[in-house]
């Protein structure tokens, strides 16, 4: 006879670990406690699917926790449930998880074989995602939204375009921790764009388009405004068309430069796109823009700075830049600073008025933190016991040498923030252009450092600016502050 939801989820709650039966086995008499630990474990299967799917969109593994060995702890709970279907779905689900560890690590398998391998694993977890969640009584709505992330697949044709393609603003530490967690609706307020202010520029504007992709595929959808076009009354659509209108204004304005490229580079995003939910990323040259996962996430188009952040990369001489590396943390430094400095000039902010956060409004109630990452404090963006805390780093002294770019990047942002508040005023004014001329006055070498851009940037201010002025102690204060030091050896 097949057991009682209690009695399932009392032996699945010690597959997180014995000393939780102990503590709690006793207490599950209600089918709303059964409920309550069904979500537990339904929780330590989803933070693995998010790892899963980090790994076919990366091709990275992220540290993350897999329980599977709990199995050979359980005693005679787990016994008495060797009948029972629940109990197999899931124990498979953690068969899976254990089998692309290995095929993670093997590097004698071409990509494409552990993609074929990873398949059948995401299969598994799929189901056994949905049997423990029935028993949880999850909403099934969760429970799909949790496939889908768990299935994403890159969508370029070649493997290789797909590791350095579809990157993404979210820091895969966070990627790997998102759970089952309460959320809401979205908070996030959309910033609108700000009419030209000199139209008599002789530089041309970019285009700007945002494709609808309607939950399905292929890429890029029908494309539902552009130039002239009137809103569309879709919020996702209209924000992102107001994030891609911010860039080309910035360009045009501020850097009186035709477009990322100089060269009139159309801009343009897709909303919708079943396979980004959770993220936003740069896919065949369009930004595909999450709509929130519900969970953690609210809809990434309500955060201009983390869509126009994206859309930087696409700018040559950041896209240039190697992605691993100090190259790397640099170059994700530059799109959050291009893409705050789109945000403070949309909204007017001075140096002294912006919030500095990357992301600010995404995690939806419930989750403990402002944002994705901070440049005025990196390290403080979220503090949650789900999620874990944020690590990156504001010093070279805390450099990780094998840390994802995101990290990283701390250092060279704070850089920025330390320069752009010491000068106070709009930071797109002086900071702002201090930085754009050492990114494009000459080539940068592809593996650059912190510190040879740090010279950049100083040599940069003491030219326009004079040596000795406040610009050029300013940046070459702030590089000091985070360890980069701006003299040759």
């Amino acid at each position: 006879m097949e057991l009682d939801t209690t009695q399932v989820v009392i032996a699945l709650v010690a597959l997180i670990g014995g000393g939780i039966v102990t503590a709690i086995g006793s207490m599950l008499r209600t089918s709303f406690e059964a409920r309550t630990a069904g979500r537990l474990i339904y929780a330590e299967l989803t933070r693995n699917a998010a790892a899963v799917a980090f790994f076919r969109r990366s091709g990275a593994w992220p540290a993350t926790v897999i329980s599977y060995t709990a199995w050979d702890q359980c005693g005679k709970e787990i016994a008495q449930l060797r009948d029972n279907s629940t109990f197999e779905a899931v124990h498979r689900g953690y068969n899976a998880l254990e089998a692309i560890q290995f095929v993670a690590a093997d590097t004698s398998l071409d990509p494409r074989q552990k993609t074929d391998l990873i398949n059948g694993a995401v299969l598994e977890l799929g189901n056994g995602i949905r049997a423990i969640g029935a028993k949880a009584r999850v909403p099934t709505a969760r429970l799909e939204t949790e496939i889908r992330r768990l299935s994403a697949r890159p969508m370029t044709a070649r493997w290789e375009m797909d590791v350095l393609e579809v990157g993404g603003a979210v820091p895969p530490a966070l990627l790997a921790a998102i759970i089952d967690h309460a959320g809401d609706a979205e908070t996030s307020v959309s910033r609108t764009a700000k009419p030209a202010r000199n139209a008599a520029n002789a530089v041309p504007r970019a285009d700007c388009t945002v494709y609808d992709a309607a939950g399905g595929q292929p890429l890029p959808g029908r494309a539902v405004r552009t130039a002239g076009d009137p809103p569309t009354g879709d919020p996702a659509a209209d924000e992102t068309y107001e994030a891609l209108v911010l860039v080309a204004e910035f360009c045009h304005e501020v850097l009186g430069r035709w477009s990322l490229d100089d060269n009139g580079m159309e801009l343009s995003a897709v909303v919708h796109h079943a396979d980004g939910v959770g993220n936003v990323r740069l896919q065949a040259g369009r930004v595909v823009v999450g709509d929130g996962d519900g969970l953690v996430f609210g809809r990434f188009s309500a955060a201009a700075e983390v869509v126009a952040g994206e859309l930087w990369q696409r700018m040559p001489e950041i896209a240039a830049l190697h992605p691993t590396g100090q190259a790397g943390a640099l170059g994700q430094a530059l799109r959050d600073v291009f893409g705050l400095l789109c945000a403070q000039y949309g909204a007017d902010e001075t140096a002294a008025t912006a919030d500095w956060v990357v992301g600010k409004g995404l995690l939806l109630p419930g989750v403990y933190g402002v944002g994705l990452r901070s440049l005025a404090e990196p390290g403080t963006a979220y503090d949650d016991p789900v999620l874990g805390a944020d690590e990156q780093v504001a010093h070279l002294a805390e450099y990780l040498a094998d840390g994802p770019a995101q990290l990283n990047s701390g250092i060279p942002g704070h850089a920025f923030y330390l320069t752009a508040t010491e000068l106070g005023g709009q930071s797109w004014m002086r900071a702002g252009r201090i930085w754009y001329e050492a990114l494009t006055s000459a080539d940068l070498p592809p593996d650059v450092d912190f510190a040879t851009f740090a010279r950049r940037t100083v040599d940069q201010a003491a030219r326009i600016y004079g040596p000795g002025s406040l610009e050029h102690t300013a940046t070459t204060g702030a590089w000091d502050t985070v360890g980069v030091p701006t003299t040759p050896a």
